[in-house]
């Protein structure tokens, strides 16, 4: 008769994590409406995941780079083209693993371009992608034993359960108008879209997500030569499944832009009033419950010699989950004077968590763009890595705590200073859920061999015993092969804990 009851306990196993780098290598022709290039101030690579894919122990990742090139024409005027370049990373797994959810980033570590001539150009540059597949398992652990010779050190530990994940790829197509008194558009010269999940429910045993996607758009207007910059908010919504989840588990929702397109859209008289907007988001929800996880730490037999087999078992608990703006403001100097600031660009290039005490700082770059029009009326372009540092007094001081955080860049604006300098105040969307780890060596299997006494059984005693310091009632009962309960009983102690400088009765039955 089996006398141990056992019990599952769900984590979330990280099956295959590692990088690789796609290198960018390809030269363009810029299309006919475009004006020759007289000077190019900046080519910018921006790397997006439309798909994630895996067939047996292969993952696959596809993906376009959007590489925008910043020039300036021979007439002057602030010009970009923007050309579309295939990605695609494969990774070999070790083994075949069913199901798991493949989480992936990409960042561009570098680009460098060059005017071939006035229509031509070569770009080289590299983009740096980290994959990683999750899958939920299950560890089988002993939870009780059914035999009332063996004493049990029972504890409890505060374990994240997780309850699945899922994601969904959804697509947004909107129209978003200029303003009657504008002139029509002439072309797009940079567009940029950032999405933020704002509220995540779990709502019937489904997740619901809302959010929106940021989108700002700088384009030239016919018969003027100074751009215009037109910001809007598309609001979404959507539903996903994961199963088995109820009303009494909370959910984290994410989101991120899979692919952009946006261009004039031609009205019924022939004039480009608006524009065409198709966003492709990928939205992810990962479930959990915060639970209390029981758990057998020890065991021995009084009677019997046993052989006990034992498993290590990470536990993780959420110890905060963090969602602040956080405001931050950085100066940047011209050589040269200004008379008016065309366009201001920025984006997070890294973001890393650190830990001390009870405080979380999460530091990183961010880098930002400036162009300028100088009191001679030529386009000057610079930029910048900026230095960002924020910091967090957490509600409890965690012994092993982690965290990947996100940083999004809800909005920034600009003051002029002086007549070189600008002075730029972000606003930024700081997300992060704080784990804390815990390892316990736990018992997954107790054998009892009834055919050998164990060597204390054999005697009929009470053993007198002088705790050292760090010594509880259970490693003393475990020396003896005594009772726990019948030590505190006979010694009067309240408590299980360490008994300090306490002459004990030991009974050896």
């Amino acid at each position: 008769m089996e006398k141990a009851l056992k019990t599952n306990i769900f984590y979330n196993d990280t099956v295959f994590c590692e990088s690789g780098e796609i290198a960018i290598d390809v030269d363009f022709t810029l299309p006919d409406y475009c004006p020759d290039i007289s000077r190019i101030f900046k080519c910018v690579a921006k790397p997006l995941i439309s798909s994630k894919g895996i067939t047996g122990k292969t993952i696959t990742i596809d993906g376009v780079a959007e590489l925008i090139v910043f020039y300036c024409d021979s007439d002057g005027n602030f010009s970009s083209f923007s050309y579309q370049y295939p990605i695609e990373k494969k990774f070999e797994m070790s083994e075949e693993v069913l199901s798991p959810t493949i989480k992936a980033n990409i960042c561009c570590d570098y680009i460098n371009c060059r005017a071939v001539s006035g229509r031509k150009v070569d770009v080289h540059g590299a983009c740096s992608i980290k994959v990683k597949a999750v899958k939920r398992n299950t560890s089988e652990i002993i939870s009780d034993f059914d035999d009332n010779t063996v004493e049990l050190k029972r504890g409890t530990t505060q374990a994240v359960i997780p309850m699945g994940s899922c994601e969904k790829y959804i697509i947004l197509e909107e129209e978003i108008k200029i303003a009657e008194t504008k002139a029509p558009i002439r072309n797009v010269i940079r567009s940029n879209v950032t999405s933020f999940v704002k509220e995540t429910k779990v709502l019937g045993g489904k997740v619901m997500l809302k959010g929106e996607c940021r989108i700002s758009i700088l384009y030239c207007a016919e018969g003027s030569k100074k751009p215009e910059c037109l910001k809007t908010v598309v609001p979404f919504s959507q539903i996903l499944e994961i199963e088995g989840i109820n009303d009494t588990c909370k959910c984290e929702g994410y989101s991120s832009v899979a692919f952009c397109d946006i261009k004039p859209k031609s009205s019924v008289l022939g004039e480009n009033n608006s524009f065409a907007v198709t966003i492709k988001l990928e939205l992810s929800a990962e479930a959990f419950c915060n639970g209390e996880v029981a758990v057998i730490e020890d065991a021995f037999s009084r009677k019997f010699e046993a052989e006990i087999s034992r498993k290590k078992v990470t536990f993780e608990k959420i110890s905060e989950s963090i969602y602040e703006i956080y405001s931050f403001k950085e100066n940047m100097r011209f050589e040269e004077n200004i008379s008016s600031v065309i366009d201001l660009t920025a984006e997070v290039l890294s973001a890393t968590a650190k830990f001390q005490d009870s405080k979380l700082s999460v530091c990183g770059n961010i880098a930002v763009g400036c162009v300028i029009q100088n009191e001679d009326g030529k386009i000057v372009y610079k930029e910048k890595n900026i230095e960002y540092k924020y910091e967090k007094e957490l509600s409890e001081n965690s012994e092993y705590p982690f965290c990947e955080p996100w940083i999004k860049i809800e909005s920034f604006t600009y003051t002029i200073l002086s007549a070189d300098s600008i002075e730029i105040r972000f606003e930024a969307a700081v997300e992060a859920v704080v784990y804390e780890k815990k390892e316990l060596s736990l018992v997954s299997n107790l054998t009892i061999d009834e055919s050998r006494l164990s060597q204390n059984s054999r005697r009929n005693a009470m053993t007198i015993y002088f705790p050292n310091s760090d010594e509880s009632v259970w490693d003393i009962a475990r020396i003896y092969n005594a009772s726990v309960e019948e030590i505190m009983r006979i010694n009067e102690l309240e408590s299980d804990t360490k008994p300090i400088g306490k002459m004990l009765l030991v009974p050896v039955m």
